[in-house]
């Protein structure tokens, strides 16, 4: 990678780490690669009979929150890259924020490439809608469609 694609890449991640607190971890810090490469590794003989009870008690809540979310949309969209995009997408318009396709992508915390088929596949399904800017061409805008704004918006007021 190039030093400006870097520096790019650096600005439009810092970019979107202070513009909302709430997803400001959908990006990496400076310096280290999206996925997997900031993980604490912990081995087995770290977990004790006190955190044990925790560590439970929050896997089952993930699982409880993953069912919830696929009462209210498709089980496809309900995890990974699609469900970064659309929380994104979500939480920018209720902050009234217009979200082009490389700020989508950036929270997709996956490669630009599998990110664009994820946004391609929202678009092609009705869940989101891609609009060309008028003042500059080379930029894409992408929000949620109502029915997907309905379906989040009931997910989210009963989580």
């Amino acid at each position: 990678m190039t030093s400006r694609s870097s520096a790019l890449r650096d600005e439009l991640a810092d970019e979107f780490r202070s513009q909302s607190p709430e997803t400001s971890t959908l990006v990496a810090p400076r310096g280290r690669a999206a996925i997997g490469k900031n993980v604490t590794k912990r081995s087995p003989e770290a977990i004790t009979t006190t955190n044990e009870a925790e560590l439970r008690l929050a896997a089952k809540q993930e699982l409880e929150a993953r069912a919830m979310r696929e009462r209210y949309l498709p089980e496809d969209l309900c995890d990974g890259a699609t469900w970064n995009i659309l929380v994104d997408l979500f939480v920018n318009r209720l902050e009234e924020r217009d979200v082009s396709i490389s700020s989508s992508c950036l929270a997709a915390r996956v490669p630009t490439s599998t990110a664009l088929r994820h946004i391609n596949d929202l678009v092609r399904r009705g869940w989101c809608r891609r609009t060309n800017d008028a003042s500059d061409g080379r930029r894409c805008w992408l929000e949620l469609t109502d029915t997907a704004v309905a379906a989040l918006s009931d997910y989210f007021s009963r989580s």
